[in-house]
């Protein structure tokens, strides 16, 4: 993928995030080859009831959130998918989100897992 400047801003306001100490995990993918599919970056959840976002930035543009998935698109921003876990008792696991692009093309994405307050 060319490096190309995305001048985006995506924000989530999110109640009950443990504010003393609230990042997880964060993953990364970059350079991904061409999909149609592009997948999220895979982020394994330590607790019941994490807050996770997904984001990717695509060759084309973002059409919808993949059929089935555990994610819900929140924002289509420069045809980029921005993206959450819907559900907020999600059991701890693994999660990856996956959306739909206009037509194959390279990606990359990268997740992040937010504790939930005490």
């Amino acid at each position: 993928m060319s490096t190309t400047l995305v001048h985006a801003t995506v924000v989530w306001e999110v109640s009950s995030i443990n504010t003393t100490s609230p990042v997880q995990t964060a993953t990364k993918i970059d350079n991904q080859s061409a999909s149609s599919t592009p997948l999220g970056a895979s982020i394994t959840t330590s607790a019941t009831g994490e807050f996770v976002v997904a984001t990717t930035v695509v060759a084309n543009s973002v059409t919808g959130i993949h059929a089935g998935n555990a994610f819900t698109n929140d924002r289509f921003t420069n045809g980029n998918g921005f993206a959450h876990l819907t559900s907020n008792t999600a059991s701890a696991g693994t999660y990856q989100a996956q959306w739909d692009q206009s037509s194959s093309g390279a990606y990359c994405s990268s997740s992040a897992a937010f504790y939930a307050a005490p």
